[in-house]
């Protein structure tokens, strides 16, 4: 029988350094001497309920989360329709532009934390041709050998980052529509412009000269083509019904 009273006893023991778990008769009959260190006690119950309960539930709103965002996104520009195709520049593809579409309503300028950057690589900014919402921070990193500067003369934003070293960077904020012409005064040959946007509703050509815009509202819309040479170019056209994708090629030569 003795042997039996050794064997109901628990073979498991729970250590824990810097927990303790409270026992009601202990802290009834005043000793405290098992907890020198005052580690603070705990309900295991309310543990195991946040466990099994709590923590899988928040986890599940989550997931449903990440996975119901993309399709509002999706919902959102089938409710809409794309704007997308290719520019060329004398029969080649060119992503020296920038493509929009007029009159779209503007974007709150003041809520806008975006960055971008207009490296200074080879004697060159990269790229030549930039393309931001208003209120993007833009870097100006000198990635060269040699000392660089940049600069613009441009109306709606004049700004002069003086000399800077390699390796170094400086950062402007742009906050009004336009475009602007950046310069380096230690090398005149190098050209780059910033095209300053009041809504998102815009992109860069790709080296292929590829584009395309999402979500632009139904109806008639004016298509605008801006080239460092060649200026605002424009072409009209109409999203007739929800989820359209409207293809328009766009070639630029003078005198159009």
């Amino acid at each position: 029988m003795g042997s039996s009273k050794k064997n109901n006893k628990c073979p498991y023991r729970l250590v824990a350094q810097d927990v303790a778990i409270s026992d009601p008769k202990r802290s009834q009959s005043g000793n405290r001497g098992s907890n020198p260190r005052g580690e603070a006690n705990f309900d295991v119950g309310f543990l195991a309920i946040v466990m099994h309960v709590v923590y899988p539930l928040l986890l599940g709103l989550i997931l449903c989360a990440s996975m119901f965002s993309p399709l509002l996104v999706v919902a959102g520009e089938l409710a809409n329709g794309i704007v997308k195709g290719v520019i060329t520049l004398r029969g080649r593809p060119t992503s020296d532009a920038v493509v929009s579409v007029g009159g779209m309503p503007q974007a709150d300028v003041k809520s806008q934390i975006a960055r971008a950057v207009m490296d200074q690589r080879d004697v060159k900014f990269i790229p030549r041709v930039l393309a931001i919402l208003a209120g993007t921070t833009v870097d100006f990193p000198n990635n060269d050998k040699t000392f660089h500067n940049a600069f613009s003369p441009s109306e709606s934003k004049r700004f002069d980052l003086g000399l800077y070293a390699p390796q170094k960077s400086r950062s402007v904020r742009f906050e009004n529509p336009g475009v602007l012409r950046i310069l380096c005064n230690v090398h005149p040959n190098m050209e780059a412009f910033i095209v300053v946007k009041d809504h998102p509703y815009f992109a860069v050509p790709d080296g292929r000269g590829n584009y395309r815009i999402n979500n632009v509202s139904l109806g008639k819309h004016q298509l605008e083509v801006w080239h460092p040479e060649h200026g605002m170019k424009t072409a009209s056209f109409n999203l007739a019904y929800a989820g359209e994708v409207l293809g328009i090629d766009f070639e630029l030569r003078t005198g159009r």
